[in-house]
């Protein structure tokens, strides 16, 4: 949808509020884990390794880091969305290994982890970077 090499306003605006509402969504589901972390801790007395709040709260703070941006409307154009969109992508995954690795590797704990970050990838990003 360019015209002479030229994006149309609408369009970033719109791709600005898609991965604003992504990341929203990425930062309340990473509340929601933290969250229930703490509950198989504290309340139902799990063993939870410490590392795994370090993991999920430095995850939350790379989110909020990468979030700030796009919410105050300091990208301005496709390619400042796709490039910093396309940034987040590999800390994510790091944060993904490292919260499947200190859960033990659970089979559901991988497959909800990494698929959640490939499908995030693969419908939001362009389909060569989500493949990537």
């Amino acid at each position: 949808m360019k015209k002479s090499g030229w994006a149309f306003p609408e369009d970033v605006d719109y791709d600005a509020r898609l991965l604003s509402a992504s990341f929203e969504i990425r930062i309340l589901v990473i509340l929601a884990a933290i969250a229930w972390v703490y509950l198989l801790k504290y309340a139902l007395e799990v063993r939870v390794p410490r590392v795994i709040f370090t993991v999920f709260w430095a995850w939350l703070a790379i989110s909020v880091f990468f979030f700030l941006p796009i919410k105050a409307g300091f990208l301005r154009t496709k390619a400042a969305l796709e490039k910093i969109h396309f940034a987040y992508y590999f800390p994510g995954v790091a944060c993904t290994t490292a919260a499947v690795m200190f859960l033990g590797g659970a089979h559901w704990v991988a497959f909800s982890l990494y698929f959640f970050d490939l499908v995030y990838a693969n419908v939001i990003m362009k389909r060569l970077k989500g493949t990537a």
